[in-house]
């Protein structure tokens, strides 16, 4: 037979495919990682976007945003990253307007939606949205009840240029709870007033959290303990209050 008129063989064709396999399962982790880092970089400038726009809140009223309002007359509260049910359960989250920075970032926004977050959670409907949208804003303690002597940056009443230390205070960042892990928009440093001890910091960028600082600058810190499994935890060895005495 001439070379010409050869043909592949079946043993031939499956050893070609199997190789063809080989090749795909050892490139599609790394394919996998860069459209991470892809979604991870989109997922920082958001939390950059949110910080401007509260510390433009701040121009305007004084004082930083709360993390959450009283209930409207719709039923809903209106959190920093927009509006929620009284049950906080069900396809009723609105992550693109009534929020306390919305009036900063715009309305119809999706920036208080993390690019991560929204795949697992199956958020394609940011108007209609089963869960919040991945972020957190930093407390002293796991609730969004602000009593008189709340000292956490989002209470309400921060004057921006009281906080001692803004380079080393948290603002917003990657946030979830639990082994699932589930949607929380409380950040708290290895679950101060919880029962889960991780803390709600989580990352789900490549085994990194995005954070922005009370001054607006931003960071990516690589996950150094807590739950291995869902990655959410801590970044220091030290119980690292997200938040302090602003006075």
């Amino acid at each position: 037979m001439s070379p010409r008129n050869r043909k592949f063989t079946l043993i031939e064709l499956l050893v070609v495919i199997a190789i063809i396999a080989i090749l795909a399962s050892m490139l599609l982790p790394a394919l996998n990682q860069a459209r991470e880092k892809g979604r991870g970089s989109s997922c920082l400038n958001n939390l950059k976007q949110m910080a401007s726009a509260n510390i433009m809140y701040a121009g305007d009223y004084g004082v930083l945003c709360p993390i959450k309002g009283p209930i409207n007359e719709d039923g809903m509260y209106p959190w920093f990253y927009g509006l929620a049910p009284k049950a906080m359960s069900g396809k009723s989250y609105d992550l693109t307007k009534g929020g306390f920075l919305h009036p900063c970032l715009g309305e119809n926004t999706q920036v208080t939606l993390c690019p991560t977050w929204k795949i697992p959670n199956n958020i394609s409907n940011p108007t209609d949205s089963p869960s919040a949208g991945g972020y957190g804003y930093t407390r002293l303690s796991f609730s969004s009840t602000v009593s008189e002597n709340d000292e956490a940056i989002s209470n309400g009443r921060t004057r921006p240029g009281k906080i001692k230390r803004p380079t080393s205070i948290i603002m917003f960042a990657d946030c979830a709870m639990g082994s699932t892990p589930s949607a929380t928009a409380i950040l708290v440093a290895k679950g101060f007033g919880m029962a889960d001890t991780n803390g709600t910091l989580h990352f789900r960028h490549v085994s990194r959290a995005n954070i922005v600082w009370a001054d607006g600058h931003a960071s990516s810190e690589r996950f150094l303990g807590g739950n291995g499994g869902a990655k959410t935890g801590y970044f220091t060895e030290e119980t690292r209050n997200f938040d302090d005495n602003e006075e």
